[in-house]
């Protein structure tokens, strides 16, 4: 179980016995929960987690907790504008927000705790809001880890190419900025060359997967990539799409580690298509977000500006756990250590 859930389940626990000597059932706590769009799949296991979350905590504690998905249809800013207008309106007691734009959602948040709704932001902030906090990867660690991670799997020697984002935001920039300090630690490790997986390299690329074929003919010299954007690690066809790259990884000539954990990224590991997966904690955007909501709510219990939700790692040992738990919608329980984190300089 999850380090940040105990506190939760023994209150629920507790607040559950209490009821049962038959104190009067307390009103439902409503959540309203919202991603950044209601038609991104890369929220899938979030919000369904969320809702675990929910009906775990009113199973435990005998008082409801209800939460609501209150999601734009699509990314866009007026549009998620509208619904945590929406959620404000509805009197839900707290939100649950990945923000879109900081702009649009600042003054709303700020109005929600102004009415005694708070906020817990999860996967992008709004930083100058009055959230409560921000429940997120410590993005600077998360990269110096992959660092530390492809130097090992590289013997600490030898060329790298990094695949980036067009995203300027800070999270993207300190993915690179990181990595790169850490790198430069080894005088025989070296950047050969960075590309970037943009909009329009998605739509000509074939999902950016081009990139690495034409990058692994332009530059033979490249021991090992840094996917900072793990796009690519999520095509169903890497193989046929990328077919001299996918040989040399598989071979072993290459190695590789990237971003993100998911349904479709997991098959690639399992392939020999990359070494490690860096993961956001894509369950605890719903599931311990609702918690530590609860939490808030319920208790005295207060928060700190970032809340570090850690990172899986993902590598050759555990990859079937994270499948079985990506399957089953599920990870409670957490997964083994990555083999590769012992001993890693």
């Amino acid at each position: 179980m999850h380090s940040v859930l105990r506190w939760s389940v023994a209150l629920a626990l507790t607040l559950g016995s209490v009821a049962c000597d038959g104190t009067p059932a307390e009103e439902p706590i409503t959540i309203a929960w919202m991603s950044k769009a209601a038609d991104n799949p890369f929220f899938d296991l979030s919000r369904q987690a969320a809702l675990v979350g929910g009906r775990d905590l009113t199973s435990a504690g005998g008082r409801e907790v209800r939460v609501l998905l209150v999601e734009p249809a699509s990314a866009d800013a007026e549009l998620q504008a509208a619904k945590i207008r929406e959620a404000i309106d509805m009197n839900v007691d707290a939100i649950n927000l990945s923000v879109l734009d900081p702009p649009s959602a600042t003054p709303l948040i700020n109005e929600a705790a102004a009415r005694g709704i708070p906020t817990i932001t999860f996967d992008s902030d709004a930083p100058d809001s009055d959230r409560v906090t921000y429940y997120g990867i410590d993005t600077i660690d998360a990269s110096m880890t992959a660092a530390k991670l492809l130097a090992k799997l590289m013997g600490y020697s030898g060329q790298i190419a990094i695949m980036t984002s067009q995203d300027t935001s800070g999270a993207y920039i300190e993915r690179i900025n990181a990595f790169k300090n850490e790198i430069g630690k080894h005088d025989s490790l070296s950047i050969s060359t960075s590309v970037v997986c943009g909009p329009a390299e998605v739509m000509e690329k074939a999902g950016c997967t081009q990139l690495l074929e034409e990058v692994t003919e332009a530059h033979p010299e490249i021991k090992g990539w840094y996917l900072a954007r793990g796009r690519v690690l999520r095509e169903p066809d890497l193989a046929q799409k990328a077919p001299k790259w996918s040989s040399r990884q598989r071979s072993g000539e290459l190695v590789s580690v990237g971003f993100d954990v998911t349904d479709t990224s997991l098959p690639n590991l399992k392939d020999g298509l990359t070494n490690v997966l860096i993961g956001q904690k894509l369950f605890g955007w719903g599931y311990d977000v609702v918690f530590m909501t609860f939490d808030m709510l319920t208790t005295e219990r207060r928060f700190e500006p970032f809340f570090n939700s850690g990172v899986d790692v993902v590598c050759g040992n555990n990859v079937d756990e994270a499948i079985a738990s990506w399957k089953a919608q599920d990870f409670r329980r957490g997964l083994t250590a990555c083999e590769l984190l012992s001993e890693s300089n």
